[in-house]
């Protein structure tokens, strides 16, 4: 009988430890999936400024009539 409660006993520790395990990968999973759609957004954000940013750049180029690309 009292082996009966040792596997009983094992068997539960390891429940116990396979979704404590779980637990902590699904939220790293999610915490790695915030992390992306913020760095996706900051990339976006990036992509805007430089495209405005190459507008002034040109605008500023025609308006004092310097050649594009050292033409």
């Amino acid at each position: 009988m009292n082996e009966y409660w040792q596997l009983v006993g094992t068997i539960i520790a390891q429940v116990v430890i396979g979704v404590f395990i779980y637990g902590q990968l699904t939220q790293r999973v999610k915490d790695q999936g915030g992390w992306l759609k913020r760095h996706d957004g900051e990339i976006v954000e990036h992509g805007k400024q430089l495209f405005d940013h190459e507008g002034r750049i040109s605008h500023a180029e025609a308006k004092l009539g310097i050649p594009r690309g050292g033409e």
